[in-house]
């Protein structure tokens, strides 16, 4: 089996005021058994969130940007919100893995 990455998009308690955070993240396993974790973009909800469309679009050009190793086209971008983020909901995790990425189109 091959390398295996997941983006994930999580709620977690705020470390101040008690606020909901957001984060998201990468994590890559290796054949062999190692792990990375990567957090790509952390804050307050107020600021970082998957719950409108321009919401979506911040999270998608962040997760297209760490997987293609550069900034996604308009067309990528749309492509990106159409195939993979129907079913994300405010308040809920959600995860997208390499293979789901390779399957939209989207080769690093």
């Amino acid at each position: 089996m091959g390398e295996t990455t997941t983006y994930a998009g999580r709620y977690v308690p705020g470390l101040q005021h008690g606020g909901e955070r957001t984060e998201l993240s990468c994590t890559t396993t290796t054949p062999n058994g190692g792990t990375s974790h990567v957090v790509l973009a952390s804050g307050p909800r107020v600021v970082l969130d998957w719950e409108t469309t321009a919401d979506k679009a911040t999270i998608a050009a962040a997760v297209l940007r760490h997987w293609l190793t550069r900034q996604s086209d308009p067309d990528e971008l749309h492509d990106f919100l159409d195939q993979l983020t129907t079913d994300w909901a405010t308040g809920t995790a959600w995860e997208i893995t390499g293979q789901q990425l390779r399957a939209a189109g989207f080769v690093p």
